[in-house]
């Protein structure tokens, strides 16, 4: 049962950002070892974020700390932002993580390399995606039907279903006005969501104004997320589409995304140099922390 009356420390962390109110919020609940499977879901759902993170004990002798993530609607396997958010939280609240460099994350896809990297006196923190990428390009006719969902008449350059951790489908085009001028139909989105068994739909596009940099959107309405502020996850399955695109060679570039939320993220995209990984990062900023009583 849950021990009804507890209080738990909590932070909301912005993530992808250097500014509170810029990126993309995240939960992060510490010690959350005795809070049942249902109740989690509950909490989440009424918290309302994109994600909320329960901190609980690691399984495995590897790991330094292990998360349970959780949408509004359901329970993820592995998503990016809260990643990030979590060692972030855990750096702010235990000062002698603050020095290290690298950890291992725990989640339910399995281990996932946490990294912590200095520019300029800024902490990035970024994550690789736990396996080796993935990415299938669909069928024409498959690639219309995604068109249609998000309202963009241009033929996208690829459409991909890619694995990296994360399933998305990633549809990239040669124009940064066709993403910004998306318009998601959400029941279309979730229905296709749900027969290629993905999280949703990145669309991506490189920004010609701005040499490496991308324009992003993320749709996932199966997750209870309708359009994602900042999508680790989503990135990190576009890296994969990208580097695929331009003849498998390293990629390296920024991410921009959020600007139809009224936000102004920005993401760190790159090759591993484990083959067929991929690193996402970026800043991340508490903005509150307290105590949660559940």
């Amino acid at each position: 049962m849950v021990n009804v009356g507890k209080n738990l420390n909590v932070d909301i962390v912005d993530v992808f950002t250097d500014k509170v109110g810029e990126g993309n919020p995240v939960a992060i609940i510490h010690d959350a070892d005795n809070i049942e499977d249902a109740r989690m879901q509950k909490i989440a759902s009424w918290i309302g974020l994109p994600e909320t993170v329960f901190l609980v004990t690691p399984k495995g002798a590897n790991a330094d700390y292990a998360v349970r993530i959780f949408a509004p609607s359901c329970e993820l396997n592995f998503a990016g932002h809260p990643s990030i958010g979590a060692l972030a939280s855990l750096r702010n609240r235990y000062e002698d993580w603050r020095d290290r460099k690298d950890f291992i994350q725990e989640c339910n896809a399995g281990e996932v390399q946490m990294l912590v990297e200095h520019h300029e006196n800024k902490a990035i923190i970024l994550f690789e995606t736990p396996v080796v990428a993935e990415v299938t390009p669909l069928a024409s006719e498959t690639e219309v039907k995604f068109r249609q969902a998000i309202s963009v008449h241009k033929k996208a350059s690829s459409c991909d279903l890619v694995h990296a951790g994360a399933n998305w489908i990633i549809m990239l085009f040669e124009d940064e006005c066709d993403v910004s001028s998306a318009i998601p139909n959400q029941e279309k989105i979730l229905e296709l969501s749900h027969e290629h068994d993905v999280s949703g739909v990145t669309i991506i596009a490189p920004i010609s104004y701005e040499p490496s940099q991308y324009q992003v959107r993320s749709f996932a309405p199966i997750i209870g997320v309708p359009e994602d502020a900042a999508c680790g996850g989503g990135n990190a399955c576009a890296a994969a589409s990208v580097a695929v695109a331009n003849g498998n060679i390293p990629v390296h570039y920024v991410a921009r995304q959020g600007q139809k939320l009224k936000r102004n993220a920005f993401l760190f995209a790159s090759s591993s140099d484990k083959p067929g990984r991929f690193k996402i990062g970026g800043e991340a900023k508490i903005a509150v922390s307290g105590s949660f009583h559940f």
